[in-house]
């Protein structure tokens, strides 16, 4: 794995506490997300402070990482909700707090290496609070049937509605159920769908006018 960070101490105790995992080593270690970029060499996993310098990191420099083959895990003091939903958006694959316990990062870094997603209750609702449709990444149709099924539609009514055929409707349905546990929500039933809907405002829950 690898680490950005400015400030030097701060790697220095990530690096001690990732090498005193049996088995890891850190790979890579700098301050600047071009440089990590530039090096030869690349890891599967890549943890990211997000004030770099005085600048801010955005959704390209994450991107970037992404499309280098790494998981990007933020390891951050709390920035700003719009900052956490642009990299998340682009592709971030779990947040940190660096008030967090020391014992959370070898257990976060090893969820994002796995390909699962670590989002905190308190990440998940920055998430939710700017965008509830952001975190499972649903398409406009995937969310559409999501609404609909939610609604108590049967998948035939929901076909005839949307114009699709119901063998589409269940490949939707699929997918859906299938984002949703990449974020560490699953959803395997129809009230578990139903839940999620609830949870990330695409349908209202009963309770509420």
């Amino acid at each position: 794995m690898s680490l950005i960070d400015d400030h030097a101490l701060v790697r220095a105790g990530l690096e001690a506490l990732v090498n005193g995992q049996p088995g890891w080593s850190v790979a890579w270690s700098g301050e600047d997300v071009d440089e990590y970029l530039a090096a030869s060499t690349k890891s599967d996993v890549v943890v990211l402070d997000l004030d770099l310098n005085g600048r801010s990191v955005g959704a390209s420099e994450v991107s970037a990482l992404v499309r280098s083959g790494a998981a990007v895990l933020v390891v951050s003091a709390l920035a700003s909700p719009a900052a956490v939903r642009e990299v998340a958006a682009a592709g971030a694959a779990g947040f940190v707090s660096k008030a967090d316990s020391a014992e959370v990062l070898p257990e976060a870094i090893r969820t994002v290496g796995e390909g699962r997603h670590w989002l905190p209750e308190s990440m998940m609702m920055v998430l939710l609070e700017g965008n509830s449709r952001l975190a499972p990444g649903l398409t406009p149709q995937e969310q559409r049937v999501l609404e609909l099924f939610s609604s108590g539609m049967t998948v035939a009514a929901i076909a005839r509605l949307l114009d699709l055929s119901a063998a589409t409707v269940h490949v939707h349905l699929k997918r859906i159920r299938a984002k949703f546990a990449a974020i560490d929500r699953p959803a395997p039933g129809p009230v578990d769908l139903y839940k999620r809907a609830v949870e990330f405002g695409i349908a209202q829950s009963p309770d509420r006018p």
